[in-house]
């Protein structure tokens, strides 16, 4: 699959940059049946399954096979790359890979929900500096 649904720091393009090696333009979509929140003591968020619930992002493709393994790293342990159904603002469905919360880490998924503006101007920095994923990305 050369798509990719993301909805937390990599809709930042200098992060989706530095993570993947790709200069990509990302499309609007949204996940139904999800939820984001933020994880515990971090400026960053994860998804989990939520009916009802919904996740707005964004698609990039093509995402290359070093990307994906760049990608895979830098989410780390934490994350679980799954395939996923969309809807883009069109109507269209498509299907794309995305990192939700893996099951051991479930606990860590607090209910504030993330905001891509808020992190912009004031996590962003911080995310960048102290992110473990970012000492996986030279392998």
């Amino acid at each position: 699959m050369e798509t990719l649904f993301a909805y937390g720091t990599l809709l930042c393009p200098a992060i989706m940059r530095d993570v993947t090696g790709l200069d990509l333009q990302g499309e609007p979509a949204t996940l139904e049946g999800f939820r984001c929140g933020l994880v515990r003591d971090e400026v960053f968020p994860a998804i989990q399954p939520a009916p009802g619930h919904c996740v707005q992002g964004a698609i990039y493709q093509p995402i290359t096979a070093p990307a994906w393994s760049r990608l895979d790293r830098f989410e780390g342990a934490i994350y679980k790359r799954q395939t996923v159904s969309l809807r883009l603002a069109n109507g269209r469905a498509v299907p794309a890979e995305t990192y939700v919360i893996a099951p051991a880490h479930i606990h860590l998924l607090t209910d504030h929900e993330w905001d891509f503006d808020h992190f912009s101007l004031h996590d962003k920095s911080r995310f960048i500096a102290d992110y473990g994923g970012y000492a996986h990305l030279s392998g």
